[in-house]
């Protein structure tokens, strides 16, 4: 068990949450409307995109309460909006998408908690993309939002 705890966040007025690191590097962590991806679902307004990045110039430095950090929002979102779905797809602006997931599945691929975590990976003559879904298992739409999140993969990717 890790001694370490989360970074203060800052709740901001679009719902963004805002947290600065020991090295002062500023993060921010976004949820954005993710209904167009599933727009005929009943549950479609519940979709939310999640997305996070550093706001400061400079790289910022290996530090594991980022992720702690970040964990720690997704739990409160979820505290907070019980019913959310929230759809993640890893950035490959830079050939890191693969590490990104990875980093996604350590965090919630344990099955602890109230959370069911899927994840898709689909590659292409390019290169591999990778999205995922965090749900809480109590939700009321959880049996459907799968086979739903199931019939998505099989008609965008053919799968």
């Amino acid at each position: 068990m890790s001694l370490l705890s989360p970074y203060p966040l800052r709740l901001q007025h679009d719902g963004s949450y805002h947290f600065v690191t020991k090295d002062r590097s500023r993060y921010v962590i976004y949820l954005t409307d993710g209904s167009a991806y599933v727009p005929n679902a009943p549950f479609s307004n519940g979709v939310v995109m999640l997305g996070f990045y550093p706001d400061s110039v400079g790289t910022p430095r290996p530090d594991e309460r980022i992720s702690l950090t970040i964990v720690h929002a997704i739990r409160l979102f979820f505290q907070a909006n019980p019913t959310q779905i929230i759809v993640y797809v890893c950035d490959s602006s830079d050939g890191r998408q693969r590490s990104r997931m990875r980093l996604f599945t350590n965090w919630f691929g344990h099955g602890e908690e109230n959370l069911t975590h899927i994840t898709h990976e689909h590659s292409d003559a390019d290169f591999t993309h990778y999205a995922g879904l965090l749900i809480q298992n109590d939700n009321p739409w959880h049996t459907e939002v799968l086979d739903r999140a199931a019939q998505f993969v099989r008609e965008k990717f053919g799968e």
